[in-house]
């Protein structure tokens, strides 16, 4: 809900800021937008531009143009359409597993511990939880943000997902080949 009901105010070049009243938890939270969000994120911008859209939020949908009633394309808020949307992406993926779309919270998570050797506390912070170390009296004397952390666990999380889709290759790996008859 955070993602779907983001604003044109709530971004800044690299960072998306949410205020406290739009989070879980009702902390304000910066965001550091990768490279490939910041694509996504202008790619909006450019499509609403080129239809004509104004609109506070940057995923929304638009009511089609009616020249007989002389309608013109208005927003109808932040984007709703979860489960269609997942349902379209569930036959392209053709995926044997069922998931949910809180599973990819929970992978963003997982992988960043496992794969990428983010530190919990960074992962926490990333994902705007107030636990674990951040809880109790932990969390009464430690205030850091770790933005800069965020940002490279990010950065770092974006390239990893490229790297799956075949976007872009590993420049540190080197392909294993087993000879013949070995």
């Amino acid at each position: 809900d955070e993602v779907a009901g983001m604003r044109w105010s709530e971004v800044d070049g690299t960072e998306w800021t949410l205020p406290a009243e739009r989070t879980k938890n009702h902390r304000a939270h910066v965001v550091h937008l990768s490279e490939p969000a910041v694509a996504i994120v202008e790619a909006r911008r450019a499509e609403q531009a080129a239809i004509g859209l104004q609109t506070p939020f940057v995923f929304t949908s638009a009511t089609p143009d009616d020249p007989a009633r002389g309608a013109r394309k208005r927003p109808r808020g932040p984007f709703s359409g979860f489960s269609k949307s997942k349902s379209r992406l569930d036959v392209r993926a053709d995926l044997a597993e069922p998931w949910r779309l809180h599973d990819l919270r929970r992978s963003f998570v997982t992988h960043c511990a496992d794969r990428l050797r983010i530190a919990p506390h960074v992962i926490e912070a990333t994902v705007n939880h107030v636990s674990g170390t951040k809880a109790g009296v932990a969390g009464v004397y430690n205030r850091a943000e770790y933005l800069e952390e965020r940002r490279a666990a990010l950065d770092a999380w974006a390239a990893y997902l490229l790297r799956c889709v075949g976007e872009v290759a590993a420049d540190n790996v080197v392909e294993l080949t087993r000879e013949a008859g070995r």
